[in-house]
């Protein structure tokens, strides 16, 4: 059985497996150097045929008994036949390199969640609701997703509704194109931007009663038709109808799925 030898960025051999020992002995070459049998097109180390002990490594320059062959006896090096150098530092860097870009990413998102969580904590009414928050994707900042996670089943509607509201007050500072109102990860409806943010701050001034029953009508499906209509007549008659559409967007925000 004989083999090729790259050796100084040049194909030499063919040589057989006890010539290649004699090289690796006197130094001529290492384990480290690639051989391929003849015949073969793979290139391999020649440490997974030699197994003499490592010599220190020799100078890169042609010597007289590698020379001693004739160069017309060695193969034209061919993008098929060279050896296949893998960059196994560069394998290494990828869990560094996704490491460092969810970091940046959870970093990037954090002050949304903090103050989400700040919410929940700061009223003892919002006890038993769990929520979310970050940038669509986690890195399109124009737009929020208010994630609802879980409602306890001592939780109302109002108790919901409130949360979201004291959230809105909270990111008041913050302009967004638009928000996402999901539940358990799914959006559900959305809302403009200007509008989210303009209720949050008007929370605590404004009557919560009237922002409960205009709420709806500036709500979106996701894909983007109005979700309820506006109504018009006498008070009691309006009021009756966005109060129930007021019913009904928490139904399919949030209700049915924690009741499956």
């Amino acid at each position: 059985m004989n083999y090729y030898l790259y050796y100084n960025e040049e194909t030499y051999g063919p040589y057989s497996l006890q010539e290649l020992q004699g090289f690796y002995e006197s130094g001529e070459m290492t384990a480290e150097d690639y051989i391929c049998e003849e015949g073969a097109s793979e290139w391999i180390l020649a440490s997974e045929v030699i197994f003499a002990p490592r010599r220190p490594v020799r100078h890169k320059k042609k010597t007289h008994r590698l020379e001693a062959k004739s160069r017309k006896e060695q193969p034209t090096p061919t993008a098929k036949t060279q050896p296949n150098f893998k960059p196994l530092y560069l394998l290494a860097l990828i869990p560094a390199f996704i490491l460092i870009s969810l970091l940046g990413l959870f970093l990037f998102n954090r002050p949304l969640q903090s103050q989400a969580s700040e919410v929940i904590k700061s009223d003892p009414r919002n006890k038993g609701i769990e929520i979310s928050s970050h940038y669509k994707n986690y890195v399109n900042s124009k737009v929020l997703i208010f994630n609802l996670k879980e409602v306890g089943p001592k939780n109302s509607v109002a108790d919901v509704f409130r949360v979201l509201l004291q959230y809105a007050r909270k990111v008041s500072d913050r302009e967004f194109d638009k928000v996402l109102l999901c539940s358990k990860g799914e959006v559900k409806f959305t809302l403009r931007g200007d509008f989210f943010q303009k209720t949050g701050k008007e929370y605590g001034d404004q009557n919560p009663v009237y922002t409960m029953r205009t709420f709806p009508e500036n709500l979106y499906r996701p894909d983007g038709d109005k979700a309820f209509g506006s109504w018009q007549g006498g008070l009691l008659g309006v009021t009756g109808k966005q109060l129930e559409d007021f019913t009904e967007f928490h139904k399919k925000w949030y209700i049915e799925d924690m009741v499956q």
